[in-house]
């Protein structure tokens, strides 16, 4: 699978004294897939 890395996002998660400083990559979807064999009514 290749990475279209123009759709990536990188969030910086502020961390205090309790809690680290994190980062989350997430990846934009412009049209989802529906999944097989799943039920939609839920």
């Amino acid at each position: 699978m290749k990475i279209d890395w123009t759709a990536m996002r990188v969030d910086r998660l502020c961390g205090r004294l309790t809690q680290p400083t994190t980062f989350r990559l997430s990846l934009f979807v412009s049209k989802a897939k529906p999944i097989p064999d799943q039920d939609s009514s839920t």
